[in-house]
């Protein structure tokens, strides 16, 4: 099984690995929602009228950076400080494109924790919530 990647925005999310980097652990992709009201308009002849169109779908990505405590909180940083107030596009492991997403919410899930007895490394997850309109 090669696992899941993606790429949000230029940064891409390799399968589940042990060196040092960012990976991808998992992307859930709601379909898009529509919007469709009918409603009465008073003084016409009767007829309905119907106001629609897309509302927004949710895009929630699962990561693991992994190196040592200042290189994975270096990469966390980097990725929300490059995300937030920007349109970017998101390609789900089945090269899907997700195009006009803006970040919604990004959070480590766990604390830093060593790879091993013996390591400097350390990994931890963090969730990332976008909303597109497209």
């Amino acid at each position: 099984m090669a696992g899941v990647t993606f790429t949000v925005g230029s940064q891409a999310f390799s399968a589940l690995g042990t060196s040092a980097g960012r990976y991808a652990l998992a992307i859930k992709v709601d379909a898009a929602k529509y919007d469709i009201k009918r409603f009465h308009v008073t003084g016409v002849d009767g007829t309905y009228k119907i106001r629609g169109g897309r509302m927004s779908r949710q895009i929630i990505v699962r990561m693991r950076y992994i190196g040592t405590v200042a290189a994975a909180v270096g990469y966390y940083t980097t990725d929300n400080s490059t995300w937030v107030n920007s349109e970017i596009t998101i390609t789900d492991d089945a090269s899907t494109s997700i195009a006009r997403c803006e970040l919604h919410n990004m959070q480590k899930l766990t604390e830093p924790k060593a790879t091993g007895l013996n390591s400097t490394d350390c990994y931890f997850d963090a969730e990332a919530i976008f909303i597109s309109d497209y």
